[in-house]
């Protein structure tokens, strides 16, 4: 894996690179406390219960729809689509490990309000979210509800719908709870756009036939390396003072207060033995006025360049670049790993002085 940021953390000064220092040593402090998501990889009970619970659908069932918010849809697929996975073969199961793999499929409340969806009895809908959830998938979740029980039956209810949701609080985690449906849960102290690793992204990546233990190896692997890392070397660290920095590349160190939309990746270019995906950071001029999102402008301009050509002075400023190697589960682990370590960071260097 090779990080390329649109910006010049050389022209960082030796005080400011001091101050990450002292930033990195309070997250590494903090991160059993109040900044848990770079502790996921960690859990070894989550990809062991993901698995087991996939494993159970997948025998009888061949689509996963998944139902919410962009942002936690988003952070959902990632392992999945990073790794090409959840694609339909043949017109029916997806493309994964095994004749067991699921097809996976986003859906919004326009979708199932309008009859767009595989079979029913030959589908998993999976709703998503934290503590908040919109109004429209509410409305999305209890469409499908009805649904179900009026083509299927009430009994059926719980064999083709689960919720991924917080552990205590929430209208998910309510309706699971009032309706006696399977659900996994999610720590309410993990922001759902720093969860791609948890039950919210290992479990659709056991659907489709990737392995989270795979994932996680490449995430543990990753967060060795930035451990013992020195700052001015840390992938977190060059992408955490991109984030806290202007736009324009100045040493000028910014509050952080953004978040990744993993719904922004785009791949750019990619061969077997390499593939570039290019992401602009929340405080980029690339941002869109009225809506916050990336601009598609900030990297148009990438389109056709060959992955291993592609360098930092091709991207425009704070564009985060990402050029893997391969597209094992592994390289995959070690990217989300490093992409949540240096959010956490950026949320601690908002806070120091650095003068």
């Amino acid at each position: 894996m090779e990080l390329i940021v649109g910006h010049n953390t050389e022209a960082v000064s030796s005080a400011q690179w001091r101050a990450a220092e002292r930033s990195w040593g309070e997250l590494m402090e903090r991160r059993d406390v109040d900044l848990p998501a770079i502790n996921l990889p960690q859990d070894d009970l989550i990809p062991v219960a993901a698995e087991q619970l996939a494993r159970k659908y997948r025998r009888r069932l061949q689509h996963l729809v998944l139902i919410g918010d962009p942002a936690p849809a988003a952070a959902a697929s990632l392992t999945a689509s990073m790794l090409g996975l959840g694609v339909p073969r043949n017109g029916r199961r997806g493309k994964g490990k095994g004749a067991e793999a699921m097809t996976l499929s986003i859906f919004t409340l326009h979708d199932v309000s309008h009859g767009a969806m595989p079979p029913l009895g030959e589908t998993l809908f999976c709703a998503i979210g934290g503590a908040r959830v919109s109004d429209s998938t509410l409305s999305a979740l209890t469409i499908v509800d009805s649904r179900i029980r009026r083509e299927l039956g009430d009994d059926r209810v719980r064999d083709h719908l689960i919720l991924i949701c917080d552990s205590e609080r929430g209208p998910l985690r309510e309706y699971a709870d009032s309706n006696q449906l399977p659900s996994l849960t999610l720590d309410p102290g993990i922001p759902v756009d720093l969860a791609p690793l948890s039950a919210l992204g290992l479990f659709p990546l056991a659907c489709v036939g990737g392995t989270p233990a795979d994932i996680l190896e490449g995430a543990l692997a990753a967060d060795a390396e930035m451990m013992e890392a020195r700052i001015q070397e840390n992938p977190a660290a060059r992408i955490a003072i991109a984030m806290c920095t202007s736009p324009a590349g100045s040493p000028e160190i910014l509050g952080f207060a953004g978040r990744f939309d993993w719904t922004n990746w785009w791949r750019l270019s990619g061969h077997r033995k390499a593939a570039f995906a290019a992401l602009p950071l929340p405080n980029s001029e690339h941002l869109v006025p009225d809506n916050g999102l990336p601009g598609i402008d900030a990297v148009e301009s990438l389109r056709g360049k060959n992955a291993s050509d592609i360098a930092a002075r091709d991207l425009p400023p704070n564009v985060l670049g990402i050029r893997a190697q391969n597209h094992s589960p592994r390289e995959a682990g070690r990217i989300i790993q490093t992409l949540v370590t240096a959010r956490s960071l950026a949320d601690v260097m908002g806070t120091q002085t650095w003068a």
